[in-house]
């Protein structure tokens, strides 16, 4: 899940030096992974560019599979956030696959272009309600809309009908490993959001 409109609750930008951090817990995505979300996002942008809907790509670096966002949070409760993160990772390492191009909430009226992923073990969502449960003892609502794991590509400036585009890009079929969960802060400005990791966690490696 990524910013507003796809998962994530909307909340205003902290003031420098603010003592209230924006954040999310986020699974980072391998090479391989960005490597296959790149391609779609550049099919995608070639069919933009025959429309005029106001559009901003994701860059590789801004790509990642959002579990829980957080909203602002008080920079001392962050170490609470972190002891979730922890209490999170004690799972193995696990694998899901891309399933396909998809546009939250729908095709006709996108707000943001997604990367869907195949949930068939259940192991994502059972990691996004951990951290979720988690977060709720510490005063974070409870997302009220259903778990879909994706990676957001694209964000439009108002809904739109991005059927085109989707009618017109792919996405391979790669699968995408997990070895560690992260809390990461979003940082807002102008001309988007970047992101910076707070905290990692990996997952146990269990031994043979």
């Amino acid at each position: 899940m990524s910013e507003e409109g796809d998962g994530e609750r909307g909340a205003s930008a902290p003031d420098e030096g603010s003592r209230r951090v924006r954040a999310f817990f986020a699974l980072p995505l391998t090479p391989e992974a960005v490597a296959a979300c790149g391609r779609a996002r550049e099919a995608l942008r070639r069919r933009s560019e025959r429309s005029q809907i106001a559009v901003r790509f994701l860059p590789d670096d801004a790509l990642h599979l959002t579990l829980c966002f957080l909203g602002a949070v008080e920079r001392s409760a962050l170490p609470d956030f972190v002891r979730v993160l922890e209490a999170s990772a004690r799972v193995e390492p696990f694998s899901a696959g891309f399933s396909g191009l998809g546009a939250f909430s729908s095709a006709k009226r996108a707000r943001v272009v997604v990367a869907e992923l195949a949930d068939a073990e259940g192991r994502l969502t059972a990691l996004a309600e951990a951290v979720s449960r988690g977060a709720e003892k510490l005063g974070v609502p409870l997302e009220e809309r259903a778990f879909r794991p994706h990676v957001t590509l694209a964000r439009l400036k108002r809904p739109s009908d991005v059927s085109d585009w989707l009618d017109h890009a792919s996405l391979e079929p790669v699968v995408a490993s997990f070895g560690e969960v992260r809390l990461y802060e979003s940082h807002l400005d102008p001309s988007g959001a970047s992101y910076s990791v707070l905290a990692r966690a990996e997952f146990e490696r269990r031994p043979a």
